[in-house]
């Protein structure tokens, strides 16, 4: 095996494929939301906020209609609790929030 290796400064992310190791420049405004406490969206996919809550959460939102993945956010949270989050989004999209366990569920209500 061979050792590769690369340096990453500031504003890159490094990304191992099966053959190699490269280095590219980090676009995701959330990569570090898990610790600055600030999510930022902009025309942003309800599908990708919801995978930012996950990983900045360590949570795990399901969604289950495509009506839902369309969607899209502007907004900004700064050290919001994610039921906060989740709240907002639910009254933004008129969704209906259900959590049970560790899930939280959210579903398309009403006409649109």
């Amino acid at each position: 095996m061979t050792d590769h290796s690369i340096i990453l400064e500031p504003g890159f992310i490094g990304k191992l494929s099966s053959t190699e190791l490269t280095r590219e420049i980090n676009n995701d405004e959330n990569y570090l939301a898990w610790k600055s406490g600030k999510l930022v969206f902009r025309e942003t996919e309800l599908e990708d906020v919801i995978d930012d809550l996950n990983r900045t959460f360590s949570t795990h939102i399901i969604h289950g209609d495509t009506k839902i993945s369309d969607l899209k956010f502007t907004g900004t949270f700064y050290n919001q609790p994610l039921d906060s989050v989740v709240q907002v989004l639910g009254t933004v999209f008129n969704l209906e929030i259900e959590k049970r366990k560790n899930q939280i569920y959210l579903s398309v209500t009403g006409d649109r």
